[in-house]
């Protein structure tokens, strides 16, 4: 039996509990895992400052 765990929302706790739950259940097999956000790209919030003062932000699809 397959089962399927839907992730909703990629911010941090999103991307980090689908990033675990993949880790973690690779070996059982089984387990497909999909991640739901309204964007395909990862804002990294806490260097928002860094953007506004001209450097670029590393692009994390």
């Amino acid at each position: 039996m397959t089962h399927h765990l839907v992730v909703l929302g990629a911010g941090y706790a999103g991307l980090i509990a689908a990033k675990g739950a993949a880790r973690r259940l690779r070996r059982s097999g089984g387990v497909r895992i999909t991640l739901v956000n309204a964007s395909d790209r990862f804002v990294e919030r806490v260097r928002l400052h860094q953007l506004a003062a001209g450097r670029p932000l590393r692009d994390l699809p």
